[in-house]
């Protein structure tokens, strides 16, 4: 399931990176281990891409802290453990991935509105479903899954409560997609979303 992350990582981020202008700043907020210039070097140099992450595990925040000393593009990345670090910075563009409540979500959306630009792109990636019990039992097996590995993966959440919330904070979704869809035994189908949104 590692490899499952590290490639769902691989391809949102490929799919931005290769079409974005230069000196963009990219703040990424994730949960598992992902070395990004062993996928990333190259295109973070030519453009002159400025990359914020933050990584609210100490552990993999300190491995990734110890990867990328005296790597090429060290000054192009910086990891941050506290999430009020991120604050008072310029973004062009944040990833969310992996939510973890309503509530994470709305203290994420409070703290951004403050410093964000209006051009300020929110993309945010999570799993949903609109069947109450389904969401119950599904999380139960997320929480299994975040309680015996080392992989942290977020909460399924009902899809019309994110939507409130986001127009609620003063948030416009310019987007809301299907990623991608999987079925598992047992587990039934995961349904990913990407939902984009901009402040009013």
């Amino acid at each position: 399931m590692s490899d499952q992350i590290i490639n769902y990582y691989y391809n949102i981020l490929n799919n931005i990176f290769y079409k974005i202008d230069k000196d963009i700043h990219f703040l990424l907020l994730i949960k598992n281990r992902f070395h990004i210039l062993d996928h990333f070097s190259h295109i973070i140099k030519k453009k002159n891409i400025k990359i914020n992450i933050h990584i609210d595990n100490k552990d993999i925040y300190n491995e990734l802290i110890e990867k990328i000393k005296g790597e090429e593009c060290e000054e192009n990345i910086h990891f941050y453990l506290n999430i009020e670090d991120i604050c008072n910075k310029k973004y062009n563009i944040i990833y969310i991935f992996h939510l973890d409540s309503y509530i994470f979500l709305e203290n994420l959306l409070n703290k951004f509105f403050h410093f964000i630009n209006d051009d300020t792109f929110i993309y945010i990636y999570f799993s949903s479903s609109s069947i109450d019990n389904k969401i119950y039992y599904k999380n139960y097996f997320r929480k299994i899954i975040n309680d015996y590995t080392n992989i942290r993966i977020g909460n399924v959440l009902k899809l019309n409560d994110v939507i409130y919330l986001i127009n609620f904070l003063n948030y416009n979704i310019t987007s809301l997609k299907i990623y991608k869809k999987n079925n598992y035994i047992l587990y039934g189908n995961n349904i990913v979303y990407e939902l984009i949104a901009k402040k009013i």
